[in-house]
């Protein structure tokens, strides 16, 4: 949780506004390499390097954390204190290590949060793990089966990374939750110079072994490929591989709070 932070003027508002854009990742300016690249760079202003860290706080991705570990150093306070936040919402407690140092930071609203993002994960490590199974239902159409894999691989990808998170198959019996994904959109469109797939995914999620069902993540993206991709069935088959891929990752964002053992 962010509530115990308590931040500039300036920091709440761009709070908000990250916040508010949490669940569906494009492609499009919200890749981890692109944030990184924009939290990195010291001739950015304040505030978009802030955003930047808040955004990579919704990655389960290592390469997120890495880069928000290295921000803990930033000769910037708000940007310190965002990079905190971010790892305690990512909740690794391998960040941890990182953390500490902050508690007698300077700032004392980097103090602040980097004291809740601490007792955050010192409190995570204790939650036991739980096993998941992964499912991937058909779709209708031909195109649509072939990427079935696609949705798979990236969801093991993705699910490697969140903490407390233990993959297994769908036959064993310790499995205490089943991870369905579907593809529920694709669609090309052309525009001017460039062709564009969008895709969305979910994922259902189900106790096991009464088959309730106690939720769901959706996730969504949009990948651009040259003109001619549309007419290019290699081009083609690529852009829907990368969006299907990205699309899982953005519904998978959501996967440390939703795949909880204790809930």
């Amino acid at each position: 949780m962010l509530t115990a932070f308590k931040p500039t003027t300036l920091l709440r508002a761009l709070l908000m506004v990250s916040l508010l854009g949490l669940g569906n990742a494009s492609l499009a300016g919200d890749d981890v390499a692109e944030l990184t690249a924009r939290l990195n760079d010291g001739a950015s202003s304040v505030s978009a390097r802030v955003r930047a860290a808040l955004r990579l706080g919704t990655f389960q991705q290592a390469s997120a954390r890495r880069a928000l570990e290295r921000a803990l150093r930033d000769h910037d306070a708000q940007v310190r204190g965002a990079a905190a936040a971010a790892l305690g919402r990512i909740g690794d407690e391998r960040s941890l290590a990182a953390l500490r140092p902050l508690l007698a930071d300077s700032s004392s609203t980097v103090r602040r949060q980097a004291s809740t993002s601490v007792t955050q994960l010192e409190q995570g490590k204790a939650v036991r793990s739980v096993h998941v199974a992964l499912g991937v239902a058909q779709p209708r159409s031909r195109s649509g089966r072939s990427l079935g894999p696609v949705i798979e691989r990236a969801a093991q990808r993705a699910l490697r990374d969140v903490p407390g998170v233990e993959l297994t198959s769908k036959d064993a019996g310790s499995v205490q939750l089943l991870l369905e994904g579907q593809l529920v959109r694709l669609e090309g469109k052309a525009g001017n110079g460039y062709y564009a797939v969008s895709a969305k995914v979910d994922f259902v999620i189900t106790s096991m072994p009464q088959r309730l069902i106690r939720g769901r993540m959706s996730g969504a993206a949009t990948v651009h490929g040259e003109a001619t991709a549309g007419r290019d069935r290699k081009a083609l088959r690529e852009l829907h591989r990368d969006a299907v891929a990205a699309a899982t990752q953005s519904a998978l964002t959501q996967a440390r709070a939703a795949l909880r053992a204790d809930d």
